[in-house]
């Protein structure tokens, strides 16, 4: 008996031993992942600005892209989750504030750390959605850019976002790859479609709007469970049959046809008010498009 229960702890050490030595090599690759942020071309010069461009530059910032989602109203930055299994999270100070980038960015360290998902230091942004965001063109990318140039300092110094051991897992085994690593860093950048209640321009806003990150690549919904949980937007979800009136009053009410509120902390429909009725067509218009 004793030697079988030798026989076993050798055989249950060894498993231990080898899943420990498994789980070091994953999060070896995770951390080599984050840390090989490719070379980018950053010969970005934004236009001069006039005030029709900052309102446009305004409006992408707060209302399509809702960089104030995670940046903060002010986009003076925030943490976005205490310290846990992931890691520490964090949102960078976007004004010249102290703790701020934006006294210090060039137009290249905004392209790459928008368009690219890398940070001014050369560091991954593992949060940022710069699959999305590589989408702009680079007129509105000047807009929005003419905007965060101008935003009123706000001193708010944060700490370095620190991925933990599950995140580095979940990196090092390629079930998450952060943006840098997806998107094309040689990509050139096409003219936004002209804008009206098409197709095109839905598909271009509904990019820029990042609507991917919680509803999944194909809008189909997440691949997998987890929070923000993302319904299925093409016409195998519930939008199939909703009219184009209920889809406007939905985004814009919170309420769906039946009568239920979208949770504003799932799906931040507030902010989307602000949406014009083009823009909200268009994006019906792309979404009834999908097969």
């Amino acid at each position: 008996m004793k030697k079988l229960f030798r026989i076993v702890g050798i055989g249950l050490a060894s498993i231990v031993g080898v899943l420990l030595l498994a789980v070091g090599i994953i999060s070896f690759l995770g951390s080599k992942k984050i840390a090989a942020s490719p070379s980018v071309a950053h010969d970005f010069t934004s236009q001069a600005p006039d005030s029709s461009m900052l309102a446009h530059g305004e409006q992408l910032a707060t209302v399509v892209s809702r960089c104030i989602g995670c940046h903060g109203v002010g986009l003076q930055g925030a943490a976005l989750g205490e310290e846990d299994a992931f890691g520490l999270f964090v949102a960078s100070n976007l004004t010249s504030g102290k703790g701020g980038v934006g006294g210090s960015f060039t137009d290249g360290d905004w392209e790459k750390a928008v368009r690219h998902g890398i940070g001014g230091d050369g560091r991954v942004l593992v949060g940022m959605p710069a699959e999305f965001f590589s989408a702009y063109s680079d007129e509105d990318f000047s807009a929005l850019l003419s905007y965060l140039k101008q935003l009123p300092p706000i001193d708010n110094e944060l700490p370095k976002t620190k991925p933990a051991l599950l995140a580095k897992l979940l990196i090092g085994a390629g079930i998450y790859s952060p943006p840098s690593l997806v998107v094309d860093p040689e990509m050139v950048h096409a003219t936004s479609p002209p804008t009206g209640s098409t197709i095109e321009y839905g598909k271009y806003l509904t990019n820029l709007a990042a609507c991917g990150e919680c509803h999944g690549v194909a809008l189909k919904g997440p691949a997998f469970e987890g929070p923000p949980p993302g319904p299925d937007l093409t016409r195998t979800g519930a939008l199939a049959t909703w009219s184009e009136a209920e889809f406007l009053h939905a985004v814009r009410s919170g309420a769906r046809p039946d009568g239920t509120i979208l949770d504003p902390n799932l799906m931040p429909w507030p902010g989307f008010t602000r949406l014009t009725d083009t823009q909200l067509s268009s994006i019906w218009a792309y979404l009834n498009s999908l097969p």
